[in-house]
């Protein structure tokens, strides 16, 4: 497990590339080799670049950028547009998709420890699920042929001012009113449903919510601290610091689909992601060999993308394999991405959706 120390020179050196007065939490993670900075001229070409992004209003977020040894991060723009109060280098962002990376990674560890088996049926941990031929692995690898619920959960629902939560979702495959696109595990394709029902799963077999199971199991062994499940009753979206906006600028609003977890909802720090990038390099929580074997025989997605057990894998990237998952959701984007051959990731929260996506290629060869 990770623990940080306050270095003041680290925090120098951190707080010369951040375009905000941001700083470090009192108690950060030291990571078990020392972290230096990047060279000035690397360092004043990713600011270069991400200084552009911001001009054209395409980047309004915090980044990381590693590589071996070295350690970058930066902000750029503001937390709120309304408020313009500046973003800080350790604010938490809505994960979106992004999440889907972390609920993977707790069904590996309930796998490791033979709780739960990739390749049984999605029925034996979901009493009563009447979509037949489903496995688990189906689920984390989008083969399952299952419908995406965000296309047909306003008619099923049909109460836009009420929050719906992953035990209402599950209601609503268990009596088969989410419709099935292909024959299970035939073809690939994206579909969030998967990721919500793993969330089920989690929380149907373990005798915890999948909240505190995430909370338990996955963010405090790893030292993800900053990291939770967003959770409606507790809190809306408007309560966090950082808001996701619409291309206009205007606030996100909180929304009924909030409450389903697994697809999205985790709300987190790319400080945290780094910690979690770390796990999956060199897995202490959970053995390498199950971390190794979510990596084989991808789904492929796309010429040249194939889809793993949480993650999407690019081959072909300067001779690497890019590992990564992109996430968009009610006014953020998010970047998690790392190299398989080297010790290299770059993480980027955004809290706007203007422009295209980032493009992978050209930030990673700024370093």
């Amino acid at each position: 497990m990770l623990r940080w120390t306050l270095l003041v020179a680290l925090i120098l050196a951190f707080a010369s590339c951040d375009h905000s007065e941001s700083e470090l939490p009192e108690e950060e993670p030291e990571p078990e080799k020392q972290l230096v900075d990047f060279s000035a001229s690397t360092q004043q070409r990713m600011e270069a670049y991400l200084d552009s992004l911001f001009r054209e209003k395409r980047f309004n977020g915090v980044a990381l950028a590693y590589s071996a040894d070295s350690l970058f991060t930066t902000t750029r723009g503001f937390r709120s547009l309304r408020n313009r109060d500046s973003l800080q280098v350790n604010d938490a962002f809505q994960l979106a998709s992004v999440s889907k990376p972390l609920t993977a990674y707790a069904i590996l560890k309930l796998a490791d420890q033979g709780k739960i088996h990739l390749d049984h049926l999605v029925s034996e941990y979901l009493e009563g699920f009447p979509y037949a031929d489903v496995t688990v692995r189906m689920l984390l690898n989008h083969t399952s042929g299952l419908g995406n619920y965000t296309y047909v959960t306003d008619s099923l629902w049909g109460m836009p001012d009420s929050v719906m939560i992953n035990d209402d979702l599950l209601r609503e495959f268990l009596q088969g009113h989410v419709p099935i696109y292909y024959e299970p595990g035939v073809t690939f394709d994206y579909c969030n449903s998967n990721y919500a029902l793993l969330a089920s799963i989690i929380d149907c077999n373990t005798g915890m919510d999948f909240s505190s199971f995430m909370k338990q199991e996955v963010f405090e062994p790893l030292g993800m601290d900053s990291s939770e499940l967003l959770n409606p009753a507790q809190k809306t979206c408007l309560d966090y610091t950082v808001q996701g906006h619409y291309p206009n600028g205007k606030h996100k609003l909180p929304f009924y689909l909030n409450g389903i977890t697994g697809d999205k909802g985790v709300y987190s720090t790319v400080y945290d992601l780094f910690r979690f990038y770390q796990e999956w390099k060199a897995p202490k929580e959970v053995s390498s060999l199950t971390i190794s074997k979510s990596f084989e025989h991808p789904e492929p997605s796309k010429p040249g993308q194939f889809y793993a057990l949480g993650w999407r894998m690019k081959t072909d990237v300067e001779g690497d394999t890019l590992i990564f998952h992109n996430g968009w959701w009610r006014g953020f984007r998010t970047y998690f991405w790392w190299s398989k051959k080297e010790d290299k990731c770059f993480i980027a929260l955004t809290n706007t959706v203007r422009g295209g996506y980032l493009k992978a290629e050209e930030i990673l060869s700024l370093y």
